[in-house]
């Protein structure tokens, strides 16, 4: 096989099923580039081509002067940096220069985010404060590398820009260096073509098994990542942030005035626009304790939502009660197969639903 991009669904599909050791593994599984890459960042297994591929990372580095003058390179899984642990710790060493050696940490992430909130803010003050560490990366080889996470010091590699750096090393790279590459380009393949997979779906759920996702919400995050390139094309004012919502992918609009605000009356609440899937939703933020306040403001906002006339008229939500967390307001139904259509339709429901509409007026 080729180390080539999959540019149509016929390319998709035939590489999705090719027998390449690393799909067999599980492409999604951490542990398979975990043990992959670890052959891949060793001179014992990998010859000198090795630090040959962390030197062709070195723009990503915090520090990289004098790597030129390491010759060996081991890598050791699961290492301790302060009280957290790093998949991946590569030991550059040098029997020339005056420094003995060189550290580089590398997470892997395929289609989550960090593992909990401070992960790598705790690991970023361990490698501010020793000048051993080159800096870090993060290698986001799946959905993870279109969402919005806080990586302290770690520089983000998605497989877009892994494969740049790298590809120039596929002709005469080890054969699992090529496996691995290979899923790579497919991946990438993958995020490209997520919209043309979204199509299929609508007339065959699941049609994205073929392809080589992992489940519905991994195509998901893709086709977010494509519609956010487009929505922002036509209005730069607006930013557009894809997270993990468990059990879908959801992207929030954060700008300004026209999301995430507050209800001045009662604290600890605040509405906001978000995309669920294929819906698009208006939420709540519920930090409040005082849970009738809350429930009473809410019930009034879904009379008022339902009662209003629109274009786009919203399907409210109807609870008993309103909890802490992110409650349902009301949600459109929308098509991601036509951006055109779709921008027109958004635009339309912040307008008359957001800060200059309804909302402003509950």
């Amino acid at each position: 096989m080729e180390n080539t991009i999959p540019e149509n669904l016929e390319e998709l599909c035939k590489a999705n099923s090719n027998p390449n050791p690393v799909n067999i593994a599980g492409y999604g599984r951490e542990s398979t580039h975990k043990g992959y890459l670890s052959w891949v960042f060793s001179t014992e297994h990998n010859k000198e081509l090795a630090v040959n591929l962390i030197q062709a990372l070195s723009n990503a580095f915090t520090q990289s002067n004098g790597l030129s003058d390491y010759t060996h390179a081991d890598c050791y899984f699961e290492q301790q940096i302060g009280n957290r642990k790093v998949d991946l710790l590569v030991k550059l060493r040098s029997e020339s220069s005056s420094k003995s050696q060189f550290l580089l940490p590398i997470e892997l992430k395929t289609d989550s985010g960090p593992s909990g909130e401070k992960q790598f803010q705790d690991m970023s003050s361990q490698i501010s404060a020793n000048p051993d560490y080159l800096g870090g990366l993060v290698f986001c080889l799946g959905s993870s590398c279109v969402q919005n996470y806080k990586w302290g010091k770690f520089q983000i590699l998605g497989p877009d820009k892994i494969l740049s750096y790298w590809k120039k090393f596929y002709d005469e790279g080890p054969d699992f260096l090529k496996d691995w590459l290979e899923m790579l380009a497919v991946e990438i393949g993958r995020k490209e073509l997520a919209v043309e997979v979204y199509k299929l779906c609508k007339k065959d759920w699941g049609a994205f098994w073929g392809f080589g996702y992992r489940n519905y919400k991994h195509l998901m995050y893709y086709v977010y990542a494509k519609i956010r390139e487009s929505l922002h094309s036509n209005n730069k004012s607006r930013t557009w942030e894809i997270y993990d919502g468990g059990y879908n992918a959801v992207m929030n609009l954060k700008s300004g005035s026209e999301s995430w605000q507050d209800i001045p009356e009662i604290n600890g609440l605040r509405w906001f626009f978000e995309f669920n899937d294929d819906r698009f939703c208006l939420k709540l933020e519920q930090n409040s304790d005082d849970l009738k306040v809350v429930s009473d403001w809410a019930n009034k906002c879904v009379s008022t939502l339902k009662a209003y006339k629109s274009n786009q008229p919203i399907r409210t939500k109807n609870r008993r009660t309103w909890k802490k967390g992110w409650p349902l307001l009301g949600d459109w139904n929308v098509d991601f197969s036509d951006f055109a259509n779709l921008e027109n339709q958004i635009d339309d429901i912040i307008e008359s639903y957001g800060i200059n509409g309804i909302m402003a007026d509950i």
